[in-house]
């Protein structure tokens, strides 16, 4: 058993050798986005980002993703490997990177993924059934920091951009339809979902087919929605191009093109994962976390969450020594 955690040990060594050198590149982009997003000084880091995504946000920080929400989705899930890395083997580079990451998702003002990390800590409470301190301080800090750090921030820095602009929508809402109605993503992440449950229902057994969940969804945003035709997002989907609407939401998404059929079999793998998940707390969060990810995507592209399942089956969350559920010991990791 011995021969095996050296064996292992060194295959985490090259995985978090080749994790920092693919990080290196995108966080350094990230760092000037940030910089240019408080001080519109650095535009030149648009240009350098079109070189790798067609979408550039000026004043937002996407690292070199699509899209900001992907970055977040980076961050994240990434981040959270490291953070593993880290326990295992005290690294300064790895707590560095850590850092970076953390001031990136902090200073992104992204609302996407501050919900996706409140939703994981949310279920990790509701799921495992202990209250753990940890969490709650990292939860009590998020919220603080949305609250009060970040309003403050925009103030003193004057920022103006799409991300910045949505507190104070926020600020001003006073009902559940306003939240719903206060952007064209906002509404998209919260209707889109619920049409496609909508779709469901009507074909709860087959469901539309993979890939047809755009069958039915102008029914249902004509008759339960039709104030939210006039977002751009939206209007596009319903009169332009139907072919392109998904519900926003890998649950729903599921649920609406392969109906229980398909539902249960996805129910059925993540149950199996969650099982392998409660052999740790790490690994409970890892799978919390990956379950709010498909709360908020609907591609089954997502590889950094298959990512993060595999890593649970596999034991990279466990603890040095402890029986995985086919009864073989956890060596894959080793401290020394």
């Amino acid at each position: 058993m011995s021969s095996e955690f050296e064996e292992n040990n060194k295959n985490v060594k090259i995985f978090q050798r080749i994790l920092l050198l693919s990080l290196f590149w995108p966080l350094l982009i990230g760092i000037l986005q940030l910089i240019n997003q408080m001080t519109r000084n650095f535009q030149f880091v648009n240009n350098v980002t079109g070189l790798f995504t067609e979408n550039v946000y000026e004043g937002r920080i996407q690292l070199l993703s699509g899209e900001p929400s992907w970055a977040m989705l980076h961050i994240l899930t990434i981040g959270f490997i490291l953070i593993r890395l880290y326990v295992l083997k005290r690294s300064k580079v790895v707590l560095l990177t850590i850092f970076i990451m953390g001031l990136l998702y902090i200073f992104s003002f992204s609302l996407y993924g501050y919900l996706v990390l409140l939703i994981s800590i949310f279920l990790f409470f509701v799921i495992g059934r202990k209250i753990n301190l940890k969490v709650i301080l990292v939860a009590s800090f998020l919220l603080i920091t949305i609250a009060v750090l970040l309003p403050s921030i925009i103030n003193i820095f004057g920022l103006d951009n799409y991300s910045v602009n949505r507190f104070d929508k926020f600020s001003d809402l006073a009902s559940f339809k306003e939240i719903v109605y206060v952007d064209g993503s906002f509404f998209v992440r919260i209707v889109f979902p619920i049409i496609g449950f909508l779709e469901f229902l009507s074909n709860p057994i087959f469901g539309l087919g993979g890939g047809l969940s755009y069958l039915e969804f102008s029914k249902f945003l004509l008759l339960y929605f039709p104030d939210g035709v006039h977002f751009p997002e939206v209007y596009y989907n319903l009169y332009i191009d139907k072919t392109i609407f998904t519900p926003r939401n890998l649950f729903s998404k599921v649920l609406a093109e392969e109906g229980l059929i398909g539902g249960t079999l996805f129910i059925g793998f993540l149950y199996m994962v969650y099982k392998e998940s409660k052999q740790s707390k790490l690994a409970l969060f890892a799978f919390v976390l990956s379950l709010s990810i498909f709360m908020n995507f609907d591609s089954y592209a997502t590889i950094n969450v298959w990512m993060l399942l595999g890593l649970i089956r596999g034991g990279f969350f466990n603890e040095i020594g402890e029986k995985n559920n086919d009864g073989k010991y956890n060596v894959s990791l080793s401290n020394r």
